[in-house]
């Protein structure tokens, strides 16, 4: 009976049952069976212990090696978001986030830093804003581009646009972006890209354009020019007899005569068209020229004086003539014409008055202007500038401005006073350009190069005697068909 209870009592233990059966025995078998009973739950007991010390110890090391894979995993992605975030700054990119259902967009601080805000100024973001900062002529397509990709029929949304910075003035910039999350219909539900300022870039490709454009010009003026002088050539080599005989017949004739009206008409028809051939020949260069040093300063004010003459009484002519200027290597008569050419299309520009300013100064053109300007060499120049305050002209008017036959005043003009004008300041060396805008007057600037040359400026002859008398032989050759008188 001791020996059954006994063992009923050790195996309760085992089977996780701690309630004692009541044992009724005395003695010491009772007493051995109980003491065995609690030795074997306790060794029993002591190894669950350690087995679940151990189970838990390896708990714990698993949870410290996840949470030091975690601390980890957020290193490295906190390091991925530095160097994402290093990229776009160093690439000048900005970016967006778009969240159609909410109509808000998350940006990076670069991307309104373009347009010259913060975060905190812009915030928060909706696509009216975006609307708002488009320029009006560009809102247009950008949001036609925008819809093309929010529909599929693009893959990616590209443009090139204006927007408005903070300051007023107007920031090209490239956008670039797609959708990126679509519902189970297909409706967009977020978009992101990027944003970069490509203002400099328009600029230098503008600039660039320019230049193209002013190279083309003055290649088109080169081959009119070499067109120009050879017709010149020819059509003098046809007027030399015209006029020769014309005067030779006018000699012979009586003062009644009543042929020398029409002879009289024939040679004004022959010196109108030689003076049109002078004026082709100073377009193509191929004038001959008489230089010599001289002071820009005393041609205009002894022009000035017969300019106050020929311009009309309600033109004011102002001269504005600096005292530093240096010597200029120039034909006289040729630069009086650029003046009254240059004056006598102000005059007509300024049908209800005005006034017309004549100024001189020093001018240094350096490498950077002169890559900016085809044909122009660095180095010190005499500026001579024309100014009027008449109607100006657009911008297509001046692009046409020197091309020869080119006139604006209809059947008035002949098209050939600017023509004349830049073929005669390119023969002496020089560049002309005009500045002008509508209603705003107009302004030619004229550079001269200075001349190193020591000063040889004529001297008066009026107290030499003038020996007319020679022994030369003339020998003239000619290969017209036309004879000369």
């Amino acid at each position: 009976m001791g020996e059954i209870i006994a063992a009923e009592f050790i195996r309760s233990p085992l089977e996780g049952e701690y309630n004692f059966t009541t044992i009724i025995m005395g003695g010491a078998a009772l007493f051995l069976g109980v003491c065995l009973a609690l030795f074997m739950f306790n060794n029993r007991l002591s190894t669950l212990v350690d087995q679940r010390t151990a189970a838990l110890k390896k708990t714990e090391t698993r949870r410290e090696a996840i949470s030091v894979e975690r601390e980890l995993a957020l290193q490295r992605l906190a390091e991925e978001r530095q160097r994402y975030a290093d990229v776009l700054e160093g690439a000048n990119v900005g970016t967006w986030d778009w969240n159609f259902n909410t109509g808000k967009a998350i940006l990076n601080e670069k991307c309104v830093q373009i347009l010259g805000y913060t975060l905190d100024e812009l915030s928060p973001v909706t696509t009216q804003t975006w609307e708002n900062q488009c320029h009006p002529e560009d809102r247009k397509n950008v949001i036609e581009l925008m819809q093309k990709n929010m529909s599929g029929e693009f893959i990616h949304y590209d443009c090139i646009f204006r927007m408005a910075h903070k300051k007023g003035h107007w920031v090209w910039v490239h956008e670039r972006g797609r959708v990126i999350l679509r519902s189970d219909e297909g409706l967009p539900l977020r978009m992101s890209g990027i944003r970069t300022d490509v203002t400099e870039k328009i600029n230098m490709k503008k600039e660039k354009e320019k230049l193209e454009e002013k190279y083309r010009q003055s290649q088109k003026l080169e081959s009119v020019g070499r067109l120009a002088g050879g017709v010149a050539h020819d059509l003098n080599n046809l007027l030399s007899p015209v006029i020769g005989y014309g005067e030779m017949l006018m000699e012979d004739l009586e003062p009644e005569d009543l042929a020398r009206d029409s002879i009289k008409n024939i040679l004004h028809a022959g010196y109108s068209a030689r003076d049109l051939v002078r004026q082709l020949l100073a377009f193509s260069r191929k004038q001959t020229m008489s230089f010599e040093n001289m002071d820009l300063n005393q041609v205009v004010k002894d022009f000035g004086k017969l300019l106050r003459r020929t311009i009309r009484e309600d033109i004011e002519v102002e001269l504005m003539l600096s005292p530093d200027i240096e010597m200029v290597k120039a034909d006289i008569g040729q630069l009086e014409q650029v003046i009254m050419n240059l004056a006598v299309n102000a005059s007509d520009a300024m049908l209800n008055g005005g006034r017309l300013s004549i100024e001189t100064s020093m001018a240094h053109l350096d490498e950077s202007y002169a890559a900016s300007r085809p044909g122009v060499t660095p180095g010190e120049y005499v500026l001579l500038a024309v100014s009027d305050t008449g109607c100006g002209m657009d911008a297509k008017i001046i692009e046409n401005i020197f091309e020869p036959f080119f006139s604006t005043k209809g059947e008035k003009g002949t098209g050939l006073g600017l023509a004349t004008v830049y073929g005669i300041v390119k023969q002496h060396g020089g560049n002309i350009w005009v500045y002008s805008e509508p209603g705003r007057g107009t302004s030619f600037k004229i550079y001269l190069p200075v001349t190193n040359e020591v000063n040889n400026l004529k001297k008066s002859t009026k107290n030499n005697t003038l020996n007319l008398k020679g022994s030369e032989t003339i020998l003239l050759v000619e290969d017209g068909q036309q004879p000369l008188p």
